[in-house]
């Protein structure tokens, strides 16, 4: 594998476990965002409210 090629698998490798741990700690995290940034009077619509913003960057 040629050095350029072996960068670029570096890159997309490292990418990619990112995004992954990105989503994992969102994920992990999105109960306690929604209890502190939307209303408490409906648990479930705060949660959904919570998952519906962590759409990726280009859709926003």
């Amino acid at each position: 594998m040629s050095v350029v090629r072996r960068k670029v698998a570096t890159a997309t490798a490292v990418g990619n476990f990112v995004e992954w741990f990105d989503s994992g700690a969102y994920a992990i995290m999105s109960a306690t965002i929604a209890g502190l940034f939307f209303p408490q009077y409906d648990k479930t619509a705060a949660l959904l409210a919570t998952w519906a913003d962590s759409r990726p960057s280009p859709v926003r």
